[in-house]
């Protein structure tokens, strides 16, 4: 069980790494208001729902241990 949890682990940090770096990306776009964009908004809420996944994750990942 502790294997596959493991290999699952794995796989979730390269998403994780992924959302960091658009999280990065993110916050460059909100420090810099004056690149305004329509997408912008829809983008921020996307990756508010994603970092809720990965503190999710991670809460779970520490219980089953």
């Amino acid at each position: 069980m502790k294997n596959q949890l493991m290999e699952l682990h794995a796989c979730n940090r390269s998403t994780i790494n992924r959302i960091m770096m658009s999280k990065e990306k993110v916050m460059k776009e909100i420090n810099n208001p004056e690149k305004k964009s329509p997408r912008r908004s829809c983008t921020v809420m996307r990756l508010k729902e994603k970092q809720d996944i990965v503190n999710d994750h991670r809460r779970g990942m520490s219980k089953q241990e």
